[in-house]
């Protein structure tokens, strides 16, 4: 008996030992990451995936997306006109419109992928200065920090659309 007890204690610091070896937990710009042999995780990102993909499950997400042969020309106008010439080459990814709001994915040919808030009023659709999303996210899963980011610079944008929005663009989908 004491030896079998003698062998588990082994092992479990042994197990312990290796853990503290290869696994550590550090600070980054934006949080914290599980680092397991030198590879980053976003242990944080992940859990928001799928808190939202469970929300996802009660909602109807179809009903706020825009079929890509129906693109309001009036967004597609807004997006265009916004850093000419280069964001006239935009290609619509994913586009969701609630209440006045519309997040959309693009790619481009010379820009970086986008997430974009545009935001409809008397004048038509614009796209607010803090609404938009560029570049990459690596070592963080993109769809929980570009939601975070682009949530607390326009608190006004649906949750529901945000939600919505999980990330396309290969750039992205790789983590």
């Amino acid at each position: 008996m004491r030896r079998r007890v003698g062998l588990l204690i082994f092992f479990i610091v042994v197990w312990l030992l290796l853990f503290v070896q290869h696994v550590r937990i550090q600070h980054q710009d934006h949080g914290w990451l599980l680092n397991v042999y030198e590879s980053n995780l976003d242990v944080k990102g992940f859990a928001a995936d799928q808190w939202v993909r469970a929300l996802r499950l009660g909602s109807n997400c179809q009903a706020l997306q825009v079929p890509r042969e129906q693109t309001h020309d009036p967004l597609l106008q807004a997006i265009y006109g916004y850093s000419p010439p280069d964001s006239s080459s935009a290609r619509v990814l994913w586009l969701g419109v609630l209440n006045g709001w519309s997040v959309a994915e693009l790619e481009f040919d010379l820009l970086s992928p986008a997430v974009i808030v545009l935001k409809q009023d008397g004048q038509g659709w614009h796209i607010p200065l803090t609404g938009i999303w560029s570049g990459h996210t690596h070592p963080w899963r993109a769809s929980p920090l570009i939601r975070h980011f682009l949530s607390t610079r326009n608190p006004d944008v649906p949750h529901q659309l945000l939600h919505c929005w999980q990330a396309r663009h290969p750039i992205w989908t790789q983590y």
